[in-house]
């Protein structure tokens, strides 16, 4: 059921996008990039404390309980130290806001942006403690459970927003729409973990929690500085009108970061047993169908929609959005090599290399810092939002080819490093002639030219298959891909499980 536990997160995080696409539109051409980038901005904020409410316990949770630890000890343990890390991140987003309010220079631009803050530190405490009951599942593998009410919280948040929206409110309305659909989801996570059970607090495992999070603490610091401190350094160095076209972007793309950090949570308990057996047959296995399903379809989709970025920004946001063209094309392919990374990075967690882990992400993070300010700043090149989607990019890059390297060092042959590179560069060969040739001599539209995209992709399946670049076994999976009885079946049978 691998398969289908990956197509589940895809297509279900697939389907949110295009909803949540939809919505965006509609409430974007009637907010402005204004209020969008006041609630990146609320949202960035606090994002930037939310790794002190986890720690790196969470990783730590799911290896205990995948490593066969009693899960009721582990539940207990966990949920005690997650009170203590929920309310030391509440303290200290709380002194963060006082004090930017009353004693910084800067302050805050207006009485929205504080309450927009304050709202997003309700919507995240109350997500450290559902998170319980997803990491718990995440042990299990039971990807149904993580995804049935992520999906469910997510449209119902679109549809309270293009409501709000309509309504005529705005930042704070569309904040507490937010709030609003966490809070209506709650009840969804509890029936869905009724069987899970909290034991006592164990001091041996509570040191084995430590033990393991430490390294992912420092991991989680430099991922959530990267992922919120690029609002907050490209806010203060254009204004919330840039910051809103840069969010735009981000959140048009945002399809493939989802689907990362779902398939995250199931690749590392599963690489993390197969370790323990030493069963590297199957790990290889698992890495070529994952390269299949990514390189066979969002590279098609990622390189398609880079080209046509333009015309897709100016249809779904209209020309007060014209900046965000350039950033989208960028954070697709940056958003991209982070889903080739993903195994990868999951294979050093299982293997407990935590401590290099921390150390690749640390000098990423640092790389970062430096190049956003090199293309950033007023006083350097001044790129705005495309020098901080350039950064990301760059960042991206040097964590693959770091995380590669290290794979190489720590398991020699034992795993195929990127088998699917020679369908990556076919796909990415085919499109670069065949699409830049549209876009260069084809009249523009974007239903003509996603009508040319699907014949393309056709033909690449065809001419890969004359030339051999991919085998019978392959077009097996994508068949096992599209099977909608063996999805129903999995989900009805993770769903009444208990």
């Amino acid at each position: 059921m691998f398969v289908q536990k990956i197509v589940l997160s895809y297509s279900s995080k697939l389907v949110l996008q295009v909803i949540q696409m939809i919505a965006t539109l509609i409430v974007a051409r009637i907010v402005g990039p204004g209020v969008i980038g006041t609630l990146a901005y609320g949202l960035a904020f606090v994002s930037m404390f939310s790794f002190i409410a986890d720690l790196g316990t969470g990783t730590a949770h799911i290896r205990l309980i995948a490593a066969g630890n009693d899960e009721r000890k582990c539940v207990g343990t966990y949920l005690r130290i997650k009170i203590i890390l929920s309310g030391t991140f509440i303290l200290i987003v709380t002194f963060a806001f006082l004090y930017t309010k009353y004693f910084s220079a800067s302050g805050f631009e207006s009485s929205q942006q504080e309450t927009i803050i304050l709202i997003y530190l309700v919507i995240i405490a109350i997500g450290q403690f559902t998170g319980l009951y997803s990491t718990t599942w995440a042990a299990h593998m039971e990807q149904a459970k993580q995804d049935v009410p992520q999906f469910l919280q997510t449209l119902l948040y679109q549809i309270l927003r293009i409501l709000i929206a309509i309504l005529g409110f705005k930042a704070i309305g569309l904040a507490l729409g937010n709030l609003m659909a966490v809070l209506i989801t709650v009840p969804l996570y509890l029936f869905l973990g009724r069987n899970i059970r909290i034991g006592k607090f164990d001091k041996e495992l509570y040191k084995q929690y430590i033990s393991i999070s430490l390294p992912v603490v420092v991991l989680g610091i430099c991922q959530v500085l990267i992922f919120s401190v690029d609002k907050v350094y490209l806010q203060s160095q254009t204004d919330l009108a840039m910051l809103g076209n840069y969010s735009a972007a981000i959140g048009v793309a945002a399809f493939i970061k989802t689907i990362e950090s779902s398939v995250g949570l199931l690749l590392f308990p599963l690489f993390s047993s197969y370790i323990v057996e030493k069963n590297f047959d199957r790990i290889n296995s698992v890495i070529k169908k994952y390269e299949l399903i990514t390189m066979g379809f969002i590279l098609p989709a990622v390189f398609t929609l880079s080209i046509f970025s333009n015309s897709i920004i100016s249809i779904l946001y209209g020309h007060k959005f014209t900046d965000a063209a350039p950033v989208f094309s960028i954070i697709l392919f940056s958003y991209f090599i982070s889903m080739i990374l993903l195994p990868y990075g999951n294979l050093l967690f299982g293997l407990g290399k935590f401590k290099e882990t921390a150390w690749l992400w640390i000098i990423a993070a640092v790389f970062f810092f430096l190049t956003a300010y090199g293309l950033v700043s007023k006083g350097m090149l001044n790129l705005k939002g495309t020098g901080m989607a350039s950064s990301l990019l760059l960042s991206n890059l040097l964590l693959l080819i770091s995380t590669i390297f290290l794979i190489r060092k720590y398991l020699n042959d034992q795993v195929k490093v990127i088998p699917g590179i020679k369908f990556f560069l076919f796909v990415l060969s085919y499109f670069s002639i065949v699409l830049l040739f549209v876009y260069k001599f084809l009249p523009d539209g974007l239903m003509y030219q996603t009508i040319i995209a699907c014949c393309t992709y056709v033909l690449i399946l065809l001419i890969g298959r004359i030339l051999n670049i991919f085998k019978k076994e392959d077009l097996l999976l994508i068949k096992e891909i599209f099977s909608f009885g063996k999805m129903k079946s999995y989900v009805k049978n993770e769903l009444k499980r208990k």
